[in-house]
């Protein structure tokens, strides 16, 4: 078993996640605590959000779910690091794994 294989979903999850400005802004403004879990992101208000970070969030709960419904035409309105962290998910730089799903 790789060591990939042996970290727990949620916290390889957790680690993709932090990739993302918007979630450590949030985690550092105290929006989200330092511990997040999916439902913390599902039940964020969206009214407290740009449109560019609710397609953030989207996407890291579809990737931890994929009933979670996610329009790749969102990253268009990303800035570059955003669209860095999302590509280290798809290459598989950020868990070893290209594309990832928990």
């Amino acid at each position: 078993m790789s060591r990939s294989e042996r970290i727990c979903p949620l916290v390889k999850w957790r680690s993709v996640a932090r990739a993302f400005h918007a979630i450590q802004t949030c985690c550092a403004a105290h929006q989200l605590p330092s511990d997040f879990e999916p439902i913390h992101l599902a039940e964020f208000p969206r009214a407290a959000l740009t449109p560019a970070i609710q397609g953030v969030f989207a996407f890291l709960l579809h990737v931890w779910d994929t009933e979670n419904p996610f329009e790749l035409s969102q990253i268009q309105r990303w800035d570059r690091n955003h669209r860095g962290a999302f590509t280290a998910w798809v290459t598989g730089a950020a868990t070893g794994v290209a594309c990832e799903y928990f």
